[in-house]
C-alpha cells in the first residue's frame, strides 16, 4: 500500500497518526506551510477544461439563470465571455465526478484509491461571494478537500450522524437525517476554518458541514472515499447463500409446525451454515474482488463519459445465479463483469428470478442465449420521470422502445425489475433517458 500521496497531502502529519486519531473519528485541518508552487488545479485550467467540452459534462452544476433566465448550461459553456462573466460575478460551478478535468487530479484520485483500498472520485467546487451551492449537510462517505485558490470558510458542526452509507437502502434515512438535524447542526458549531491554498481538510462521513467564499473567488477539489462496509459483506453472503438449496428452503407451514420446533431447527441449520460461509475462503475471495472492483470503479470511465458524471460508480453488476453455479467465475481478482455502464443512470442487472441487487460488490456470471435478464436503475440526483428506455440487439435492431413512468430501483415499494430475454450472442446496448431533462445513461450487456 503506497502512502506517499497521502503523506504529501497531510504533511507534516504522518498517515499513521491520521488513521489512528482522525480517520472515521473527527475532522482535521492541515495548514500548508506555504501556497504550493503548482496548485492541484487553477481557475484558468478549470475554465479551459469546461470550454473544451463538446457538451456539458455529466455531473456539472451551474446556475446560468443568474445572468439570463433563458440561458442554459450548454449556452454558458459555448461562450467563453459569458462563462467568464458568470464566474467573475461570483456564481458557483460544481463539477461532480470530475474525471478528466486534469491529469494531476485523476492521478491523485487513483493513488488515493490504492491507499485506502476504496472507490475515490473527485468533485470540483469553484465558488464566489454571490452564494454557496449547498446548505449545511453531511456526506455518506469520507471527504478529503484540497484547497487550490482563494479563501474559503468552512463551518463544521458538532452534529454527526452515525455511520451513514452511500447505499440505496439508506437513502430514505439519510434524507430524513439531513432534514431533521440541519437546524441543530447549524446551532452547534465545532470548527470554523479559514482555508488557504494548499490546505487540506478531512471530514468524516456523517459530519455536518458547509463551505462559503467570504470574498473574491475560491476553488477546491474534494475526494470522496467510499469503503466496503459490513452491509456489503451481508449482501455478499446473501448472494452466495442463494446458490445453496438450504437457503431456498421454505419454513414449515404453520399447520404442520404448530409449536415452531421444526422452524427453529431449520433456523439453527441456516445459522450454522452462514457461520461456515462467513469463515470460508469463498467469502474472503469475494471480498478481495469487491475491494478491487471498488478501486477500479473510482478510475473507470463511468462519470467520465462525455467528460462527466457520477459518484455512484461505473459498473453494471450481475447478481449470482444459483441455478447454474458451474458458470460462476472465480472472484479472486479485479475481473470485468458482463455489463458496463456510463452516464447519469447506474444500471444493475440480474438473471430474472435471482434476488434484486443494487449492490456495489461484484458477483460475476456469464449470460447465455435464452436467459431472461432483469434490469434495475439508479438515476442521478434531481432526475424526474418519465423516461425512455431503449434496448438494441447485437445487430443494432431496436428490440425495445418504451416509456417508463416509474423506474424499478430495487428499493421497497419500487416497481418490479424490467425484464427481457437475450436471444443472440454479442453486445446488447441499453439506453435510458429523461424525457424532459438531460440525464441519460447507457449500458452494454455482453452475451457469450
Amino acid at each position: 500500500m503506497a502512502l506517499d500521496p497521502l503523506r504529501e497531502l497531510l504533511s507534516p502529519l504522518e498517515p499513521a497518526t491520521f488513521f489512528e486519531r482522525y480517520y472515521e473519528r473527527e475532522p482535521l485541518h492541515v495548514k500548508a506551510a506555504a501556497a504550493p508552487a503548482v496548485p492541484l488545479l487553477t481557475p484558468e485550467a478549470l475554465l479551459a477544461a469546461l470550454l473544451a467540452q463538446a457538451t456539458p459534462p455529466h455531473g456539472l452544476m451551474a446556475f446560468p439563470e443568474h445572468l439570463d433566465r433563458d440561458l442554459e448550461v450548454a449556452g454558458l459553456l459555448a461562450d467563453p465571455a459569458l462563462l467568464r462573466a458568470y464566474v467573475d460575478a461570483g456564481h458557483p460551478i460544481v463539477w461532480n465526478r470530475a474525471r478528466g478535468v486534469s491529469p494531476a487530479i485523476d492521478a491523485l484520485a487513483a493513488a488515493l484509491g490504492d491507499t485506502f483500498g476504496a472507490q475515490v472520485w473527485p468533485n470540483v467546487y469553484a465558488t464566489g461571494a454571490a452564494g454557496t451551492p449547498f446548505e449545511m449537510h453531511f456526506d455518506a462517505h469520507e471527504v478529503l478537500a484540497v484547497h487550490c485558490a482563494g479563501e474559503k470558510t468552512w463551518q463544521i458542526s458538532a452534529v454527526r450522524v452515525d455511520r451513514p452509507l452511500d447505499a440505496a437502502e439508506m437513502e430514505p434515512s439519510v434524507a430524513a437525517a439531513l432534514a431533521a438535524r440541519r437546524d441543530e447542526a447549524m446551532a452547534r458549531p465545532l470548527l470554523a476554518i479559514e482555508a488557504a491554498p494548499g490546505d487540506v481538510i478531512y471530514i468524516p462521513r456523517g459530519q455536518f458541514h458547509n463551505a462559503s467564499t467570504p470574498r473574491g473567488h475560491s476553488l477546491h477539489v474534494t475526494f470522496g472515499i467510499r469503503q466496503l462496509a459490513g452491509f456489503d459483506v451481508i449482501k455478499l453472503l446473501a448472494t452466495m447463500a442463494l446458490g445453496e438449496p438450504l437457503f431456498r428452503e421454505y419454513l414449515p407451514a404453520a399447520a404442520a409446525d404448530p409449536d415452531g420446533t421444526r422452524a427453529e431447527a431449520l433456523l439453527d441449520e441456516i445459522l450454522g451454515r452462514l457461520r461456515e460461509l462467513s469463515r470460508g475462503p469463498a467469502l474472503a475471495a469475494e471480498l478481495r474482488a469487491a475491494r478491487a472492483h471498488l478501486i477500479h470503479r473510482g478510475r473507470s470511465p463511468r462519470g467520465q463519459d462525455r467528460a462527466g458524471s457520477v459518484e455512484r460508480g461505473a459498473r453494471v453488476l450481475l447478481a449470482s445465479r444459483p441455478s447454474r453455479p458451474a458458470r460462476r467465475r472465480a472472484a479472486d481478482g479485479a475481473m470485468a463483469g458482463p455489463i458496463d455502464s456510463t452516464g447519469d443512470f447506474e444500471v444493475f442487472a440480474h438473471v430474472a428470478g435471482a434476488a434484486n441487487s443494487r449492490s456495489s460488490v461484484p458477483s460475476y456470471d456469464s449470460i447465455g442465449v435464452g436467459d431472461r435478464v432483469a434490469l434495475l436503475f439508479l438515476p442521478g440526483e434531481g432526475s424526474s420521470p418519465p423516461y425512455t428506455l431503449k434496448i438494441f440487439s447485437p445487430t443494432g435492431v431496436n428490440i425495445i422502445d418504451t416509456i417508463v413512468r416509474d423506474l424499478p430501483t430495487g428499493a421497497p415499494q419500487s416497481p418490479p425489475p424490467f425484464e427481457f430475454v437475450v436471444s443472440a450472442k454479442g453486445n446488447y446496448r441499453i439506453e435510458i433517458r429523461e424525457m424532459r431533462g438531460r440525464q441519460r445513461g447507457e449500458a452494454t450487456l455482453r452475451v457469450g
